[in-house]
């Protein structure tokens, strides 16, 4: 019960609010021909499902999924506290220490693709049809669990960085040079399929054996920063779209206009966040983040202030 209080709150209530504050900016954008505002077209969002109607969770399809899962995962929350678990992972322990080991995962990455893609083909984001999405992001998920429940599984990844690394590059080679030399196009969207699973298992591991490595010590920009994820994730997209929609239509060449998008929009999502966002208790809960301490706690304890708010990740 606690878990799952937790996850609505960190989850639900930005996913509700971003629905009615950031998601109309996007599609108000895209059909902007159609409405003389942003206010007469609020009244319309209720008007059929996206992209032919208005209704839309667009990038909070994330937030959905993370929630979904975890009603899938909430019967067993208390398992991962239990000796057997800590037995297993123990001997999962031993067994990533053995190179590229942990590639066993993608066994069942790929019997969930061969058994659902042919009736769920495309990724969708929209929950109720697409279970082959989901089944992968499951399987992540708690391979995020398993991993780094125990430190000695991190370290072996941190020891194996390199082998992850060169094992994504080569999969990235396939998937974009191999493909294009063959002629069968089902052959070929096969292996791309296959090689972009890899792709996306080794890239990860070889991030954490990376981060374990040279990113593994505190610090205030650490903190600052964590806190800052989960805003920054509701806000970038809406920025991205509201700048971009006025800078594709400047008399300039493309690389210009890619750059100032990039930097403007990172710039002024970081800026709602730290003068806006995380200011105020009331947007502080819309955007997932834990209220601030009261006046009176900081002032006894003013290192609270610091501490990061947990990943919104269990």
């Amino acid at each position: 019960g606690q878990y799952l209080g937790e996850r609505f709150k960190r989850l639900m209530i930005p996913l509700l609010a971003g629905i009615f504050i950031l998601v109309p900016v996007q599609v108000y954008i895209e059909k902007s021909t159609q409405y003389d505002s942003l206010l007469s077209y609020f009244p319309h969002m209720f008007e059929g499902i996206y992209p032919t109607g208005n209704f839309s969770w667009h990038h909070l399809w994330f937030i959905v999924y993370l929630f979904f899962i975890s009603l899938v995962i909430s019967p067993f929350v208390k398992s991962f506290r239990r000796n057997g678990f800590e037995r297993f992972s123990n001997k999962l322990a031993r067994f990533a220490s053995v190179p590229l080991s942990l590639n066993i995962i993608l066994i069942p990455l790929y019997v969930s693709q061969v058994l659902l893609r042919p009736y769920f083909p495309e990724n969708t984001h929209a929950l109720v049809n697409d279970w082959a999405a989901m089944a992968y992001y499951i399987i992540f998920f708690l391979c995020g669990i398993l991993l780094l429940s125990n430190p000695k599984i991190s370290d072996s990844i941190r020891d194996q960085r390199y082998w992850y690394l060169v094992e994504g590059i080569l999969a990235t080679l396939v998937m974009f040079v191999v493909t294009e030399l063959i002629t069968d196009e089902s052959l070929s969207r096969s292996i791309w399929r296959i090689s972009s699973h890899l792709l996306a298992w080794s890239c990860g591991l070889a991030a954490i054996g990376f981060a374990k490595k040279y990113l593994n010590r505190n610090s205030k920009l650490r903190k600052l920063a964590n806190q800052a994820i989960y805003p920054f994730y509701l806000l970038h997209q809406p920025v991205i779209i509201v700048i971009g929609y006025y800078v594709v239509r400047w008399n300039i060449s493309v690389w210009p206009k890619v750059l100032i998008i990039m930097i403007s929009s990172f710039l002024i999502s970081v800026s709602i966040y730290w003068f806006l966002v995380r200011r105020l208790n009331i947007t502080r809960v819309i955007f997932g983040m834990k209220t601030l301490p009261k006046k009176s706690q900081v002032e006894k304890a003013p290192e609270m202030v610091l501490v990061p708010v947990r990943s919104f990740l269990p």
